[in-house]
């Protein structure tokens, strides 16, 4: 049986080819996104969904339950120059918890 993994920023364009990748590969995969999220480009994905803030220590914990196996990949993406303190809660702190 192959591991279960976290994939987080499940909706984003690089984690929704990788869990569709995942998948095709028969790996049990959760995906982590924040609720209310776009998730069209998940159609046909097979993963378990679960919603959470990775900027929340009890929801990544929670996410990471019974995965031995974790891919970050959630990541503010924005190119606004004069917001870069948007960058820090997901980009940096989510990161160093994960």
């Amino acid at each position: 049986m192959k591991n279960k993994i976290l994939v987080t920023g499940a909706n984003g364009f690089l984690a929704s080819n990788l869990i569709r990748l995942l998948g095709r590969e028969k790996y049990k995969v959760r995906g982590m996104l924040r609720r209310g999220s776009d998730t069209s480009g998940l159609e046909g994905c097979c993963f378990e969904p679960f919603f959470g803030d990775v900027t929340k220590d009890a929801d990544v914990l929670a996410a990471v339950k019974g995965c031995s196996i974790v891919i970050h990949a959630a990541a503010y993406t924005g190119q606004n120059g004069s917001f870069l303190e948007g960058y820090y809660p997901v980009n940096i702190r989510a990161t160093d918890h994960i």
